[in-house]
Parts: structure tokens; C-alpha cells; sequence
């Protein structure tokens, strides 16, 4: 009799740790970290608000546990901490202005100037030794075709240039632009290094750009060169023939590179 009691007391602590946490304390879990949140100075830098809000977490369930809302087995338990996490995030997503303006903080990405100095630009007489000539020209780029109306090796080149107030906003802008910058492109497996363009990332066409090219009847590569120097984030852009790899354009990005350490010091 004493060993079945034990049996059915030990199964009655294992439901217990396994429960659900029930919705009135996913709502008051939530309500916490609400109104945390909504003390927070949104105009700090992402790295201080995002540590501010894994603190208002960690303040939330100190509170619940506190009011002997949930036990210590909510928390160490990785399925049941996750599961309280996201129903309440659920929750906050939907009902929480304050969550929704951190939202809004953490995507926000800096402003880069109105204006490029036109020096910044790697110059026209570099680009005709490939056979390329000037077109298209704006604030932020610069474009060069091929004399041979878009054949031969190189196709089409597109220079541009992105200035920022600092080199912080400049590398915060690259990091959060990556993947609208490379066009969904897919990284460059071999390594590529360039000294001076920071957070270099190299890639080519992704699987989009490739149905559409084929879509067209054109048998291209692009490539994509995005880094940052200083206070500027570079993209360099080559369409190419579908023979050239990648390596074979670091002399474009390079000479990027020069022009800018020419006129910025």
C-alpha cells in the first residue's frame, strides 16, 4: 500500500511539472513584460534595447515565481519556458502597444545623406579597359554596359554607393539590409578578402534570379560585392557572362576601394 501511494504521488508531481501554465498567467506574464517594456528609452542602440528586454523577461518571471504563479519547473524545463514565451508573445504581438513601438525601434535602420560626392565613385576611365561604357548615372549609382550591346565577358556593372553621418551606421545599415542588398542572392562559398572593405560579403544570383534570367533566354551570372568603408556602404554589381566566376571580379570591388581611400582620410 505505502509503495502505491508513493507511485501515484511521484506520477502526480510528474503532471504537475508537465502542465500547461494556465491563460490567466500567460496574460499576467505578458502584462509584465508590457508594461517593463513600455518604461524603456527606444533610442538607444539595438543591442542595449534588445539586453533591456530579455532583463524585462527575466523581471516578468521573477514576478510570476514570486506570487507563486508558476514553480521554479516552468523555468528550467526548455519545452514549458518556451511554451510560456510564446503564447505570451502571442498575446503581446496583438495587445501591447508598447511591444509594438520596440518592434518598430529594432527595425528601424539609420538614414544615410541625400547626397553622394560624386568622388566617391570609382572612375569612368577604370571601367573602359573592360569594355565597359557609362550609362545610366544618379545619386546613388553609377552604371556601365558593355560596348558590345551586352555580350562578351563583362555585361553590366552597377556602382553604388550608400553615405552615412558614421561608420556605426553605415555597418548597422549593411547587416540589416544584407538579403535586400544581394537581391536573395546565395553567398560565395570560397573565401574572398579585400583589405579595408569591412563586413565583406560576396554573392551570387539566387534561385529567383536565376529562373529569370533562364525566363529571358539569358545565360548571365551576377555577382555582388557589399561592404562597408568608413562611413560608406558599397555594392558592387556585375553581370558577367556564364563562364566568369567570382574571384575573376575582385579587382572591381578593389579598385572600389582605392577611390575611396584616395578621397577619404
Amino acid at each position: 500500500m505505502k509503495k502505491i501511494v508513493i507511485v501515484l504521488l511521484f506520477q502526480l508531481l510528474l503532471s504537475h511539472t508537465d502542465a500547461q501554465v494556465g491563460d490567466s498567467t500567460v496574460k499576467i506574464f505578458g502584462n509584465y513584460i508590457c508594461n517593463c517594456v513600455d518604461t524603456l528609452n527606444l533610442n538607444k542602440p539595438e543591442a542595449e534595447l534588445k539586453k533591456s528586454f530579455n532583463l524585462c523577461k527575466s523581471i516578468s518571471l521573477a514576478n510570476l515565481l514570486n506570487k507563486q504563479l508558476i514553480t521554479p519547473q516552468v523555468i528550467t524545463d526548455k519545452k514549458q519556458s518556451t511554451d510560456l514565451e510564446n503564447r505570451a508573445f502571442n498575446m503581446l504581438g496583438k495587445d501591447c502597444d508598447a511591444i509594438k513601438r520596440l518592434t518598430a525601434a529594432l527595425n528601424k535602420v539609420p538614414a544615410y545623406r541625400e547626397k553622394n560626392e560624386d568622388n566617391i565613385f570609382t572612375p569612368a576611365i577604370f571601367f573602359k579597359t573592360y569594355g565597359l561604357k557609362p550609362g545610366e548615372v544618379n545619386n546613388l549609382l553609377h552604371v556601365y554596359n558593355s560596348e558590345n550591346l551586352g555580350e562578351g565577358k563583362y555585361q553590366r556593372l552597377v556602382d553604388i554607393r550608400w553615405t552615412f553621418e558614421t561608420e556605426a551606421d553605415a555597418l548597422e545599415w549593411h547587416r540589416k539590409k544584407m538579403e535586400e542588398n544581394s537581391e536573395s542572392g546565395e553567398p560565395v562559398k570560397e573565401p574572398i578578402n579585400i583589405e579595408d572593405a569591412l563586413e565583406l560579403k560576396v554573392f551570387r544570383e539566387g534561385a529567383d534570379a536565376r529562373k529569370m534570367l533562364s525566363g529571358f533566354g539569358l545565360t548571365q551570372r551576377h555577382h555582388y560585392f557589399l561592404f562597408v568603408y568608413k562611413n560608406i556602404v558599397c555594392k558592387v554589381f556585375v553581370a558577367t557572362d556564364d563562364k566568369t566566376e567570382t574571384e575573376e571580379l575582385v579587382p572591381f570591388a578593389l579598385a572600389a576601394v582605392k577611390q575611396l581611400k584616395s578621397v577619404i582620410k
